[in-house]
């Protein structure tokens, strides 16, 4: 599902700039050199890794009694997402 919504996503705002920016010739051209399979490949790899992050997040808040998201004084909200061995960003 995530998997659509991205590529939707990223579909529609191609889309915009294309209308705006190319001629049909160029989107065309464009449309046929884009390696939309490797692209698909991309995005389901990327999805399967944000799914392993998050569920090692979500074990480690656990085994660790820390919250998983967190609501700050001025409303904002912040959510486990994953956890890093390092201390860099």
């Amino acid at each position: 599902m995530r998997k659509k919504i991205i590529l939707s996503g990223l579909l529609m705002v191609a889309g915009v700039t294309f209308i705006n920016a190319q001629s049909r010739e160029d989107v065309a051209r464009i449309l046929r050199e884009t390696n939309t399979s490797e692209l698909e490949k991309i995005a389901q790899e990327s999805e399967q890794q944000f799914t392993k992050e998050k569920s090692e997040a979500l074990e480690f808040a656990k085994k660790n009694n820390i919250p998983v998201i967190v609501y700050g004084k001025d409303g904002s909200m912040s959510e486990l997402m994953m956890i890093k061995d390092d201390k860099g960003w």
